[in-house]
């Protein structure tokens, strides 16, 4: 499909000006949620047979530094290789209006109040998902439920050049999907993805929806949402925007607009500037909920 197809494709979705999203969401104040992810960071490196807790090199960006006006995302410049940037400039926006723009610091996680819906934490990562590694953990910790949304609308098209892969051209692309991560230890999943289903490829695709679930649907499903006759329309990004407002999240303020107070930013390889002093204390808040979710999970 040419770039018009891709811009009338987009322009047929809701939230059209993101090719993508992913963030995680739970009902638990900033500051616990926070208190989670530094023992979380910390503890990533910590030798298991050390009986002094090491820190992990890592950074906090506040306010401002944490840049919350700009996505996660794998937009990438068309003449850089992706081996470049992911060395060098690997935190980059997902914009379609601004396809080419990068930024210079490596960020890998950010958690922020959702405005819409302030008794929420929002937590996002690159590559367009939520980041969150440790979602189990986290639901035990806040004993809520952990919901990740995901949707992609279009892709990029790579070209191999001498090994390396470049950046060729925007494609359209289909793939949505909800997990819930449940403290009782139960989960909810359902994805549904396209593929083309022709081999060798050919100009035009013949398009294959595939569908995965599994669970019990969570309070802000409604059975009929999945109605509809086609499987790309039983979980669309229209009926991921209608789940969100169940939740009393404003999708378009949200993830357009950027409505997001009180961001932190968590960037690897450096110090942050107010070194955490009571390190222990936060990892063993991590490895508690850690314990519990293997104990609850299996």
């Amino acid at each position: 499909m040419g770039l018009s197809g891709v811009e009338e494709w987009r322009s047929s979705q809701p939230l059209p000006g993101l090719n993508s999203f992913g963030f995680a969401i739970v009902e638990a104040p900033l500051n616990d949620v926070l208190s989670f992810l530094i023992g979380s960071f910390l503890s990533a490196e910590q030798p298991f047979d050390s009986a002094d807790y090491v820190p992990r090199k890592f950074g906090m960006l506040y306010g401002d530094d944490a840049r919350i006006n700009e996505p996660f995302g794998w937009t990438r410049f068309p003449d850089e290789t992706f081996d470049q940037l992911n060395a060098e400039l690997p935190f980059l926006s997902i914009a379609p209006q601004k396809p080419w723009q990068v930024f210079s610091h490596y960020g890998e996680l950010r958690v922020a109040k959702i405005r819409s819906a302030p008794h929420l934490t929002f937590i996002e990562g690159p590559e367009g998902n939520a980041g969150l590694l440790e979602a189990e953990a986290l639901a035990c910790h806040t004993n809520q439920p952990v919901i990740q949304f995901e949707s992609t609308i279009a892709s990029p098209s790579l070209k191999t050049i001498d090994g390396q892969q470049f950046f060729e051209r925007w494609v359209t692309e289909f793939s949505q999907s909800i997990f819930v991560y449940r403290p009782d230890g139960t989960k909810r999943y359902l994805s549904i993805s396209r593929e083309d289903a022709n081999w060798p490829p050919k100009d035009k695709p013949k398009w294959r929806y595939s569908v995965e679930e599994y669970g019990e649907l969570a309070p802000f499903e409604d059975p009929e949402d999945y109605m509809a006759r086609l499987k790309k329309d039983r979980l669309s990004r229209e009926v991921i925007c209608r789940q969100l407002e169940r939740l009393g999240i404003d999708p378009e303020a949200t993830l357009v607009r950027r409505e997001l107070d009180e961001p932190i930013l968590f960037v690897g390889g450096e110090q942050t500037a107010d070194p955490v002093s009571n390190y222990s204390e936060y990892v063993d808040v991590f490895y508690e909920a850690e314990l519990k979710a293997e104990s609850i999970f299996g």
